[in-house]
């Protein structure tokens, strides 16, 4: 059977570590698939032949199905699955092992296997759904008759049973045949990097860190960089080998708004109990674009009726917030005449301010002003000017 599909290409960078064998490629940029009828194709030893493609295929209006399809029905491909036939591929996370042990599922017979799908007389299935970030499927195929495990590091969304959208950042495979290998491992043994590839809205003092599949010692961690895209160095850089002897953290000094950065841990910077160091490790990553706090409830509710006339009057915001200025804070009835009495306190959840008010008057609208730069986040941006309405009864 044939599969009528867009395939979607992007940029590919292979790197192949000799000691481990491990084969990465890094898609750059990710490549995101939001429409039905359009895939990816992944080809772990990029030898032209397509090992499986990742669509989104829908059947009219009946069925719509995120899924892993063959390039023909004969290749002998599986991913690991969860629960056979009746299930679908498997949620893995970074650092789950894929080995002959795994449970699999062919990927072949004219349909493939389901990551996520609707039908509309039988309802959803698989194990892909709501959001999933960063997340792995696991694969087992044949180069030359023998079997190779990899695994193909994804983010999905289903928004709605009709609306899905997967992102493709990087793929793996070990070259020896029969040898297992961790979900995220990119060669060298390095499983997860902190902030990951590409990462962006990065927090100004993200941890930065290197972690590895097996125990390291340190060589040399004093020549470990994070530069700017103006190429200027971070201060403030320094390395230490964590307890576990698997991971290393890079402290630094605070990043900036929107830069992009890239960290470079030079070879031989650490090495395995065989002596063997690592490769030159670069990654980058940017950091976010500060927005002022935004506020996410209002009592009483905006355009409330029948609000008692001591009702609590309180605004509570979506981050941690300073006061700056609660002077301005102001309840007025519909004459314009502020209300008395009005006091403004930051509670100890450090999100809401309560105003505190004489008793107010029945059958009157009120409205709050909340002036701007009345309070401001940790990045010193301050709130915009905030207003709302109520009414007490007659």
């Amino acid at each position: 059977m044939k599969y009528s599909i867009i395939i979607i290409f992007s940029l590919l960078f292979v790197i192949i570590n000799a000691s481990s064998q491990i084969v990465f490629t890094d898609v750059e940029p990710d490549l995101t698939i939001t429409e039905f009828g359009q895939g990816y194709s992944i080809d772990f030893d990029n030898n032209d032949k397509i090992d499986t493609h990742l669509t989104l295929l829908t059947g009219g209006d009946i069925v719509w199905t995120m899924l892993l399809i063959p390039d023909e029905n004969e290749d002998a491909n599986y991913v690991v699955n969860q629960g056979g036939n009746d299930g679908g591929a498997k949620v893995l996370s970074i650092g789950d092992e894929i080995s002959p042990a795994s449970d699999f599922f062919i990927i072949g017979d004219g349909w493939g296997d389901l990551l996520y799908g609707y039908w509309v007389d039988d309802g959803e299935y698989g194990y892909w759904t709501d959001t999933q970030t960063d997340k792995y499927l696991g694969f087992k195929f044949d180069i030359d008759g023998s079997y190779h495990y990899g695994w193909v590091h994804l983010s999905t969304i289903v928004h709605a049973t009709d609306d899905m959208e997967f992102t493709i950042h990087s793929y793996a495979y070990n070259s020896v045949p029969n040898e297992a290998i961790l979900a995220g491992d990119q060669g060298q043994g390095v499983i997860v990097i902190l902030p990951s590839q590409n990462e962006t809205a990065v927090e100004f003092d993200a941890v930065v860190s290197v972690n590895f599949s097996y125990d390291i010692s340190e060589v040399d961690l004093s020549n470990i960089e994070i530069k700017d895209d103006a190429n200027i160095s971070v201060t403030g850089v320094s390395a230490v080998l964590e307890a576990d002897n698997r991971t290393f953290t890079i402290s630094h000094d605070n990043f900036v708004a929107n830069m992009t950065y890239t960290v470079t841990v030079p070879e031989n910077s650490v090495q395995d109990d065989e002596l063997n160091g690592n490769e030159e490790i670069v990654w980058n990553f940017t950091t976010m674009t500060p927005v002022a706090p935004s506020v996410i409830t209002y009592l009483p509710i905006q355009d409330a009726t029948n609000v008692k006339l001591d009702a609590i009057v309180s605004i509570t915001f979506n981050e941690d917030i300073t006061e700056m200025d609660f002077n301005g804070i102001a309840i007025k009835d519909a004459e314009n005449i502020t209300v008395t009495g009005v006091s403004a306190v930051l509670e100890t959840d450090n999100r809401t301010i309560t105003i505190l008010h004489d008793e107010l008057a029945e059958d009157v609208v009120y409205t709050v002003t909340i002036p701007e730069n009345s309070v401001q986040n940790i990045y010193l941006l301050g709130n915009l000017e905030t207003i709302w309405s109520f009414r007490l009864p007659t």
